[in-house]
C-alpha cells in the first residue's frame, strides 16, 4: 500500500501518529492496541488510520521499519575501536529519543512482537535493516583488540544489556548527555575487562 497521504502530512503531525503507535503498541501489546487506542492518542479519527496505512497490521509492519530506518539513517560509519563505534549508536539512540520518547520500547519489547500474527514479515524487516546498522557501526572494528575468550557475540550481548539497563534507568530522570556518560561509564568496565592490555 503506499503511504502517500501519511507522507504528505506536516512533520508534526506525522511524529504525533507514529509516536502514539509506538507507545500504544509497547504499553498495552500488539493484540490489545486497538486502531482506535492509537487515534486517541494522536488526537485523529480511527478512519484517518485506515486511510494512511490500511489495517492495524500493516501500520505496525511501517512503524517497525520506520523504528529501524530512522536509527541507521542516524548512525555515523564506525571506527576501528569498538567501544568508540558503539557511542556513535549511543549518541543516534539519544538523538531520536527527543523525537521518538517510545521507539526504544516499541522495537525492543519482545513481547509485544511475539503477539504479531506474521513473524516472518517482522524478521523480514531485521534482515533487511539490522544487517546494514551493524555493518555501517562495526565494518571498521578491529576485533582483534579484545581477549581471545571473547567473540563478538558475547561483546554484541553484554554492550545491548548494559545499554538497555542504562537507558532503562536513567532516560526518565537525567538528560540525554547524563545517559551518554553514564552509559559510556559502564562500557567503560567492560572495555576494561574485554580488550587486551595494549588497548586500554
Amino acid at each position: 500500500m503506499s503511504h502517500d497521504c501519511f507522507e504528505k502530512l506536516n512533520t508534526n503531525k506525522r511524529q504525533a501518529i507514529l509516536n502514539a503507535g509506538m507507545l500504544s503498541f509497547s504499553k498495552n501489546g500488539y493484540k490489545k492496541t486497538s486502531v482506535s487506542d492509537i487515534a486517541l492518542v494522536a488526537g485523529i479519527s480511527k478512519a484517518a488510520i485506515f486511510v494512511y496505512f490500511g489495517t492495524k497490521k500493516d501500520f505496525y509492519l511501517y512503524l517497525y521499519d520506520y523504528a529501524q530506518l530512522d536509527l541507521i539513517n542516524r548512525i555515523k560509519v564506525g571506527t576501528n575501536d569498538f567501544f568508540e563505534s558503539y557511542d556513535i549508536y549511543l549518541q543516534a539512540c539519544l538523538e531520536i529519543y527527543l523525537v521518538h520518547p517510545f521507539l526504544f520500547d516499541f522495537l525492543y519489547q519482545d513481547e509485544q512482537k511475539r503477539e504479531f500474527e506474521d513473524m516472518s514479515e517482522i524478521k523480514k524487516i531485521d534482515d533487511k535493516n539490522c544487517g546494514c546498522c551493524y555493518q555501517k557501526l562495526f565494518d571498521n572494528v578491529d576485533w582483534s583488540r579484545f581477549k581471545a575468550c571473547y567473540d563478538s557475540e558475547t561483546v554484541y550481548n553484554l554492550v545491548a544489556w548494559v545499554r538497555a539497563g542504562c537507558f532503562s534507568k536513567f532516560l526518565k530522570n537525567k538528560s540525554i548527555i547524563e545517559v551518554r556518560t553514564e552509559t559510556n561509564r559502564y562500557l567503560s568496565i567492560l572495555k576494561n575487562e574485554l580488550y587486551k592490555p595494549e588497548y586500554l
